[in-house]
């Protein structure tokens, strides 16, 4: 069984075994268009409570993981424990963990990252994206260092910002050579330098975003909008997710991204 099919068909059973969740429902979905870009609300699983799932005082993204949560562990250069992520997006959502504690989401990302990094995505092709919420203003959700996979293959937004469009948010891009680690790695640390340029910031949260032809990185000011809704690299892919009620609050969802992204500079 290749790596990916084993993926899916670990996320399937953990999903089967009410071990792991659908966080969203797939019918609760809707398409809002602005500036011809169609970004996806995603709606919450009412079924679903999230505080409750998580025990207090315990990391999930590290050993002893729930029976039928970890998939696989990389060694030979990686250092990454492979595990589904309990609250999926859809099935085959899953995070590479860093295996020592130690590890920080904020952490630059490093040479074991990304052959790690290269070792899951190759498997899939490409498809599907690749992201790193780093800082306490990226959106993430838990503090150890984790990477993200996600098979969603509609992506508008970071369609958009690989491009020369004059976006309102301050954003770095550059195609990649390859899926390899060194040409990962070198697509990184380029992009963590222009951002250090522009910023002037030695350290901020940032989102780093990869497919299989492009890299981005969107330095962040904010995780949560004044609204209450939060975003991390999914928003900037063209996804939002939101309770029903807040609806009314994303009519405008380049608006929500500019408050919580920096701005460029006016000529």
């Amino acid at each position: 069984m290749s790596l990916s099919d084993l993926v899916f068909f670990k996320s399937q059973k953990a999903l089967d075994l009410k071990v792991a969740f659908r966080l969203f429902l797939d019918e609760k979905e809707e398409i809002v268009q602005e500036n011809g870009i169609p970004f996806v609300y995603h709606y919450y699983n009412p079924q679903v409570h999230v505080k409750s799932l998580y025990k207090r005082n315990t990391s999930p993204l590290l050993p002893p993981y729930p029976q039928n949560m970890e998939i696989a562990h990389f060694k030979g250069g990686a250092s990454h424990y492979l595990i589904n992520n309990k609250f999926m997006i859809k099935p085959g959502h899953i995070i590479l963990s860093a295996d020592s504690p130690e590890k920080k989401q904020g952490d630059l990302l490093e040479k074991s990252d990304f052959i790690a990094i290269s070792r899951l995505f190759s498997s899939f092709d490409g498809k599907g994206i690749v992201y790193y919420n780093s800082g306490k203003e990226s959106g993430h959700s838990q503090s150890h260092k984790h990477i993200q996979y996600v098979p969603i293959y509609e992506t508008p937004l970071f369609d958009r910002l690989i491009t020369n469009w004059e976006s309102p948010i301050i954003r770095f891009y550059s195609p990649l050579k390859s899926l390899s680690a060194p040409a990962l790695e070198d697509s990184y640390k380029n992009l963590m330098s222009q951002m250090k340029r522009k910023t002037r910031l030695e350290k901020c949260s940032y989102n780093f975003i990869i497919s299989k032809n492009n890299a981005l990185m969107v330095p962040r000011k904010r995780s949560r909008h004044i609204n209450g809704v939060s975003m991390n690299s999914l928003g900037l892919c063209g996804h939002f997710f939101l309770w029903e009620r807040k609806r009314l609050l994303m009519k405008k969802p380049l608006s929500i991204i500019s408050d919580l992204c920096y701005l460029q500079e006016k000529p």
